[in-house]
């Protein structure tokens, strides 16, 4: 099992984050966690929760050396290795040069672009 994905080790959704690795430790399954961070982790409850759990999964992979620090600061038994945000492996595609076109916007507008993200209250992330 490969947990990934990001700033997913954070006080606040911890134990929903380390369920399934909880799951695999109990049953015997080879786990790994791959590019995450995990800031704030500032709960001494969580932070003994990712300890005992982490200790026992087959390789660990997180985002930054400030991750790879907290992990080491709450005595996870394990190595761990910083590796590159996944989303720079992506390759990006050319567009077609009518591509707002075939979007039905003919530009006689100007646009604005937004990202959306699930919104996060404040000290739950990056």
């Amino acid at each position: 099992m490969i947990l990934g994905g990001g700033g997913i080790f954070f006080d606040k959704e911890i134990d929903l984050f380390l369920r399934e690795l909880e799951i695999a430790n109990q049953t015997n399954v080879a786990s790994s966690v791959y590019a995450i961070g995990t800031r704030p982790l500032n709960n001494e409850s969580s932070r003994k929760k990712v300890k005992d759990i982490l200790s026992n999964v087959n390789v660990i992979t997180v985002r930054s050396k400030e991750d790879k620090k907290i992990l080491k600061d709450i005595d996870v038994k394990h190595e761990i290795i910083v590796t590159a945000d996944p989303a720079f492996l992506l390759v990006p595609e050319n567009l077609p040069k009518n591509a707002l076109e075939l979007e039905q916007l003919h530009g006689d507008r100007r646009l604005v672009g937004v990202s959306v993200r699930e919104p996060r209250s404040s000290g739950t992330g990056y």
